[in-house]
């Protein structure tokens, strides 16, 4: 029976890199405990988000436990307590600095202080202090898939004709969104 490491420092748990049940993929999930909820999010090995869930009620460790075993392959979870919180890393160099030191920016603050939870993920480089989003493909069709009641019925049958036109699209708008507040998408490969 394998087991799954969680380690937990004050209001932050982090799990240990785990395989998913049906992809040939490791990830790892953080799940915190937020001024107005609980925040669960997935990332692929590179530090990338894929999935990010917000709930206002709960117990983090029994969410967090729910939600990995839902979908790994593990049969239990453990936890240890950890004097520090290690920090999520883009396995990135910035484009400014060229330092890698890109990490989630909800990791620079005080979680338990955050009230709103940003929809995009927010990274920024620890050196020189450049803000990027992070928003894979994989990410964004989870997004749309959750929320397509805000989506026109003519922008959901240009999903339905051709995902990767629509995708595109919905990139192209969020990148002029960002740039005008000067946050630059990061890519990872």
């Amino acid at each position: 029976m394998e087991t799954l490491e969680v380690y937990k420092c004050g209001v932050r748990y982090k799990t240990a890199l785990h395989k998913h049940a049906d992809k040939d993929e490791y990830y790892f999930c953080t799940c915190e405990k937020t001024a107005k909820g609980i925040l669960i999010t997935e990332f692929d090995e590179k530090g990338e988000p894929i999935n990010q869930v917000y709930t206002k009620y709960g117990d983090p460790e029994s969410i967090l436990k729910r939600y990995v075993l839902s979908y790994c392959t593990v049969h239990s979870i453990l936890v240890k307590e950890t004097p520090s919180c290690e920090k999520v890393r883009l396995k990135v160099l910035c484009t400014n600095c060229n330092r890698n030191e890109v990490y989630r920016e909800l990791d620079l603050v005080d979680i338990s202080l955050v009230g709103e939870i940003p929809v995009v993920p927010i990274f920024r480089c620890g050196s020189c202090g450049k803000r990027y989003y992070s928003l894979s493909d994989t990410y964004l069709k989870k997004l749309v898939d959750e929320n397509r009641g805000l989506f026109e019925n003519d922008e959901i049958k240009m999903r339905e004709d051709n995902e990767k036109l629509f995708i595109n699209t919905l990139n192209d708008n969020i990148i002029r969104i960002f740039a005008s507040k000067k946050i630059s998408r990061i890519s990872v490969k």
